[in-house]
């Protein structure tokens, strides 16, 4: 097996693109890379949503209900493997419908282990998503716009500093367009452009419903 030097973030030193401090995408000799905060080509390996409240028994019957001893333990665990990013994050609505994770914590200890990882703005649920006698929310109302706007906000505030972010997604319908923002960085002058945007797409799915 061929052996390559990496920088701090695991990216092969020999792949060279921009340094900007921040995890960003490049295309370097016709080819898309993800780049480290130090300049580096990175190859993402890792599976989706690394924790889930369908683990809440484990928690309690091995880590007598200490979620972050569970948290830390199963994160080294999981980079012991040779996973080296959180590509869907740390969890997801369907994956924790009883708000049993504790999400702050998971970003948290991501950056203090320098894995870039995914973050959602959730929009809609999947069905499955949907809490007993929970409706899907009216996404023509005004409120539903509101509640876009104060979630992108809440989630693009908490990273816009955070070079191990890699990508903040929209998570969108089968047939609309995914947009993907690449934190390079994101400054406060561009928070309100992103919060325009899916906005924008929100009023551009409505008419396509």
């Amino acid at each position: 097996m061929a052996s390559y030097e990496t920088d701090q973030y695991g990216g092969i030193t020999s792949v060279k693109g921009e340094k900007t401090g921040f995890f960003h995408l490049e295309k370097i000799n016709d080819r898309e890379w993800f780049i480290t905060p130090e300049g580096h080509g990175f190859v993402p390996v890792g599976i989706s949503h690394i924790y889930g409240n369908d683990s809440e028994v484990t928690v309690k019957e091995q880590y007598g209900f200490d979620q972050k001893k569970w948290v830390d333990a199963w994160l080294d665990r999981y980079l012991e493997l040779g996973f080296n990013s959180a590509p869907a994050g740390g969890t997801s609505p369907c994956r924790d419908k009883r708000g049993f994770i504790d999400l702050d914590y998971i970003e948290d200890r991501f950056i203090d282990k320098k894995l870039p990882f995914t973050t959602g703005v959730w929009q809609f649920p999947h069905p499955n998503e949907l809490r007993f006698q929970q409706e899907r929310p009216d996404i023509f109302s005004n409120y539903y716009a509101d509640l876009v706007e104060k979630r992108a906000e809440t989630v693009c505030t908490r990273h816009k500093d955070n070079p191990c972010e890699a990508i903040v997604q929209a998570l969108k319908t089968e047939n609309a367009k995914i947009y993907d923002y690449a934190l390079n960085p994101l400054a406060e002058t561009q928070l309100q452009e992103v919060e325009e945007e899916f906005l924008r797409y929100n009023h551009l799915m409505h008419q396509t419903v």
